[in-house]
């Protein structure tokens, strides 16, 4: 498996960046100009997948293209990187709570001592998140955030963000094929209302992108259960306790 961020990812693969129209690999879905950024409303997703063979006829039409002098390769230049959705939420957090807040937050943080198998530590403050690893944000997602923003956040964010959590929890290690489906329903129902939540510019492609989690989680899911079978579902990275990077999986 080859992981990368985001933009590293749409060199590897010549595709567009995250920042722009087309830029999920999964569907089809188009973007939207909004205050000078691009993001995904849940009522315009297009859920119809890309396949190998659309790549293909499409790499070989933009070769043609560029190859008859009618049309140019861009390059990649001046791109600062995605914000997990993690970050992006944790951001608008900081916005609202008062400084004497994010001081206790950061306090309860730096104080947790873990087991030395877990070996995760707290170094840098709630408001710099970008400094975070992927093992904080796993942690945090999983065992941590909920417990300690629950205290300070308004009861609409905590409870919202506690269905982040959930579902997150669920497809980190799924038992059942049941919980997987719970896991899509509660990742719809999280997007579809996230802009009402918050405001239009949170739907950008980093909450967009959670919505293939199941699939992809399910498809590894058959596989290890019907071992006979061979192809097609080995494809999906499963479970996301069974990735080398648990975070960048559909930009959590």
């Amino acid at each position: 498996m080859f992981v990368s961020d985001l933009p590293a990812k749409s060199l590897f693969m010549k595709t567009i960046n995250f920042n722009g129209y087309y830029t999920c690999t999964n569907c089809i879905t188009e973007g939207t100009l909004y205050n000078k950024q691009i993001i995904y409303p849940y009522e315009k997703n297009n859920y119809q997948l890309r396949t190998h063979e659309q790549f293909v006829t499409t790499a070989k039409e933009v070769e043609a293209k560029i190859t008859s002098g009618s049309g140019r390769c861009t390059s990649i230049v001046g791109i600062k990187g995605l914000s997990s959705l993690l970050k992006v939420l944790l951001r608008h957090f900081t916005e609202i709570l008062p400084k004497n807040d994010l001081d206790k937050i950061d306090s309860i943080l730096s104080a947790i001592r873990l087991p030395h198998d877990v070996n995760v530590k707290y170094n840098y403050s709630i408001q710099s998140i970008n400094n975070w690893k992927a093992k904080n944000n796993r942690l945090f997602i999983l065992d941590l955030g909920l417990p300690i923003l629950t205290p300070y956040l308004p009861a609409l964010y905590i409870s919202h963000f506690a269905i982040y959590c959930l579902l997150v929890t669920v497809v980190h290690c799924p038992k059942t094929r049941e919980e997987i489906q719970v896991s899509n329903k509660l990742i719809h129902y999280y997007c579809e209302t996230s802009s009402k939540v918050y405001c239009p510019p949170i739907e950008l492609y980093s909450l967009h992108a959670h919505l293939h989690l199941p699939t992809q989680v399910l498809m590894m899911f058959l596989f290890e259960q019907l071992s006979n079978i061979v192809g097609y579902f080995v494809l999906d990275h499963g479970g996301l306790a069974f990735t080398s990077s648990f975070c960048f999986e559909s930009a959590i």
